[in-house]
C-alpha cells in the first residue's frame, strides 16, 4: 500500500513537471507570436508557480492516502495480543504486560491468559464479528460472569499501518492490547 501511494506521488510529480515545461513551451511560443508580451523573470514565476503548486497537491494527495486508517479484514485480526507498554503509565503497563495476554482463535473463541506464576487461560468468550467502517470489528457474547477485562466488547483502533484493541476493565480501568504474533 506504502509502495502504490509512493508511485501514485512520483507520477503526478512527472506528470506536473511535464505539463510546466509544456506550458512554458506555450509561452515562449505565444510570445514569439507577438500574442504574448511578457518578459523571461515573468516566465520564470510562471513555471515555478505552477510547478510548485503541483508539488503540493501531489503531497496532500499522497498524505491523504498514507493518513487513512487501515483496512483490517478477519483474517488478520486472529492471533496473540499483549498489553502495549507504551499507551499507559510505565509501571502500570509493565505489570499489565508481564501478567495478561489475549489470543483471537480462529474457532471464534477469544482467551484471556494471565502469566503469572504459569501460563493459564483465566476466562474465554465466544465472539462474532461485526463488519462496519472497512473493518471486522469483534463482538463478545457477554454476560456477568466474565473476568472484569472480557465484561465489555473490545474497541478496535485502526492507525494507517496497524491497529491495537482497547479492552474497558473496571479494576485497571483501558488497557491497550496489540497484535503480537499470529495464531
Amino acid at each position: 500500500m506504502l509502495f502504490l501511494g509512493f508511485l501514485i506521488f512520483i507520477m503526478l510529480v512527472i506528470a506536473n513537471i511535464y505539463f510546466s515545461v509544456r506550458l512554458l513551451q506555450w509561452l515562449r511560443i505565444m510570445i514569439l507570436d507577438g500574442a504574448i508580451s511578457l518578459p523571461k523573470k515573468e516566465q520564470l514565476a510562471a513555471l515555478v508557480f505552477i510547478f510548485l503548486q503541483g508539488v503540493v497537491l501531489s503531497g496532500l494527495l499522497l498524505f491523504n492516502h498514507l493518513s487513512k486508517p487501515m483496512v483490517v479484514r478477519k483474517d488478520q485480526i486472529y492471533g496473540t495480543y499483549r498489553v502495549d507498554k507504551t499507551k499507559f503509565d510505565k509501571a502500570e503497563a509493565l505489570w499489565q504486560y508481564e501478567n495478561f495476554e489475549i489470543q483471537i482463535g480462529r474457532d471464534h473463541i477469544l482467551r484471556l491468559y494471565q502469566l503469572q506464576p504459569n501460563r493459564k487461560i483465566i476466562d474465554s468468550a465466544v465472539f462474532t464479528f461485526s463488519e462496519y467502517f472497512n473493518a471486522a470489528h469483534i463482538s463478545l457474547d457477554l454476560d456477568s460472569t466474565r473476568h472484569h477485562i472480557l465484561s465489555t466488547n473490545p474497541t478496535l483502533f485502526r492507525k494507517p499501518f496497524h491497529f491495537y484493541y482497547v479492552f474497558e476493565s473496571r479494576k485497571f480501568g483501558n488497557m491497550f492490547f496489540k497484535k503480537v504474533g499470529n495464531e
